[in-house]
């Protein structure tokens, strides 16, 4: 499979070129979900340091008003040997994880190119104009072909599906993050998550954090296998 995973070897050689990821969610309706969606993607700083030795990793982020509605949005730029601004040029993606499918939609309007690739969580996460009724949230299954039409490569899964089977929507975020563990597109191992987690979580929820990302791989990998 042709992924940024290996691309990351030429980057050594490589100046004024970095690989450029969105980490994209949508934090529209579950004020506890919005509160501590950015510890589970705040691993990005340390997963970057373990797993990516010997690159330059620089990291940035956009805020919507989260606890009102907004969306967050995780630059993650990596580089053989240029410091990068911490935030990707419109156009300039390489690889997208959307935890909400209307949102990815709109960062690929932004930062899409024919080379992207999307890893997408395909719950609705509907913003209050919806809730209220005031307007319609599009079919999911059409924003889905967009997608797919707007990227190279397309993963899709229900990961709140898969938390809510857990106990808790806020897995899905680790669930998304043992998906794109599972497509090989960044060299996201294991053990090496499993001891980030250990410095950014506490004891008592490091084993379903782990379960959360097993099963996230899981589910891309029978999907990959055609299971």
């Amino acid at each position: 499979m042709r992924g940024l995973h290996r691309d990351l070897s030429r980057l050594g050689d490589q100046e004024g070129e970095s690989l450029n990821v969105h980490l994209k969610r949508s934090l529209q309706c579950d004020h506890r979900w919005s509160r501590r969606a950015g510890k589970c993607f705040g691993f990005a700083d340390s997963w970057g340091g373990t797993c990516l030795q010997g690159y330059v990793i620089t990291i940035g982020e956009t805020y919507g008003a989260s606890q009102r509605g907004g969306a967050v949005m995780s630059h993650l730029r990596i580089s053989g040997k240029d410091q990068f601004s911490p935030l990707i040029p419109e156009g300039q993606c390489d690889l997208l994880v959307a935890l909400e499918p209307v949102e990815g939609l709109r960062i690929l309007d932004h930062y899409g190119n024919p080379r992207v690739m999307t890893l997408l969580n395909t719950r609705p996460i509907y913003p209050m104009d919806v809730i209220s009724g005031n307007t319609a949230y599009p079919e999911v299954s059409k924003v889905i072909v967009k997608i797919k039409e707007l990227s190279r490569r397309v993963w899709t899964l229900n990961a709140t599906e898969i938390a809510l089977e857990m106990g808790d929507p806020i897995f899905s975020n680790i669930v998304m993050l043992g998906a794109l563990s599972a497509i090989e597109v960044l060299p996201i191992d294991r053990l090496e998550f499993e001891s980030v987690i250990k410095e950014l979580l506490p004891s008592r929820t490091r084993d379903e954090n782990m379960k959360a990302f097993d099963r996230g791989r899981e589910v891309v990998q029978e999907i990959t296998n055609g299971k």
